[in-house]
């Protein structure tokens, strides 16, 4: 549970994955069950729509959900009561529900897998996330804020090569951001410097990749100069960015006067407020 900084606690955020559940529990794991409901059950489990009770429920992967346990989630759904396997008595809920699935839910409904009525009820504002292979934009942010990751975990300063951005747009990245993350986190522990480079990755250099590379930089060609200030910017941001803004630590940390890096950042055009 989390805490403002009032220590006024947020309202729980429960989560459960339906498919890692074993088709004969999902019922408990959702709405919970009395002491010898079934064999092993010797004391009470609260379900998890008690305890998200007023606040929030993300069941995942909802597509896999075997349909006995589909029709008394949308009893749950249509009168806001659950009752515990093995009793008598209802008991009333408030939850704010999230539902995820990798599955045409669509299709499912077609093929009678999954029920219309609660497919209605579960898809109140559709969000589609595309697979990362057409999101191209987003895998630099990705690819750099993992490194950043693992710098603040292992207590490193690690930087992403520039182009295992270029050649990571070119991948079909059938994992999505879990095969990200994975190439990334084995390049990123087999580097052999402060670098880290798609060689380490494991994965090959295809003909595709490195035609990608060499079309990026005949496009954007960098001098040093070019390049060493975009360096110093990179830095400067995730100093002061680390300091919290605050021009005086971060002056400190860099070994610099405070009137130096003033006017370090006046001429990258960096706001101290701004900074990532």
């Amino acid at each position: 549970m989390c805490v403002d900084h009032a220590g006024k606690a947020w309202p729980p955020l429960v989560v459960i994955n339906c498919a890692a559940v074993n088709e004969g529990l999902l019922e408990s794991e959702l709405f919970g069950h009395e002491p010898g409901a079934f064999t092993g059950a010797s004391k009470r489990h609260i379900g998890v729509f008690e305890q998200a009770h007023g606040g929030l429920l993300f069941l995942d992967e909802i597509g896999d959900m075997p349909p006995n346990v589909q029709v008394k989630l949308l009893r749950v759904l249509q009168d806001g009561q659950i009752r515990r396997v093995g009793s008598e008595k209802t008991f009333q809920v408030s939850v704010r529900l999230i539902c995820a699935t990798h599955k045409p839910l669509d299709k499912l409904v077609d093929s009678g897998a999954f029920r219309q009525d609660l497919f209605f009820r579960v898809s109140g504002v559709p969000i589609h996330l595309p697979p990362l292979r057409e999101r191209q934009e987003d895998i630099a942010w990705l690819a750099y804020r993992r490194v950043d990751v693992l710098n603040a975990k292992f207590n490193q300063s690690k930087r992403l090569d520039p182009q295992f951005a270029t050649w990571a747009k070119v991948q079909p990245w059938e994992g999505n951001v879990r095969e990200l993350f994975a190439v990334i986190d084995r390049a990123y522990h087999f580097s052999a410097d402060c670098w880290v480079r798609w060689e380490r990755s494991g994965l090959p250099c295809s003909e595709r990749t490195h035609q990608a590379a060499s079309v990026d930089a005949a496009a954007t060609p960098e001098h040093l100069d070019q390049y060493l200030a975009r360096i110093e910017r990179d830095y400067l941001e995730k100093c002061v960015s680390d300091n919290k803004g605050q021009i005086v630590k971060a002056a400190y940390s860099l070994g610099i006067s405070r009137k130096t890096l003033w006017e370090k950042l006046k001429r990258h055009k960096i706001k101290a407020s701004a900074a990532p």
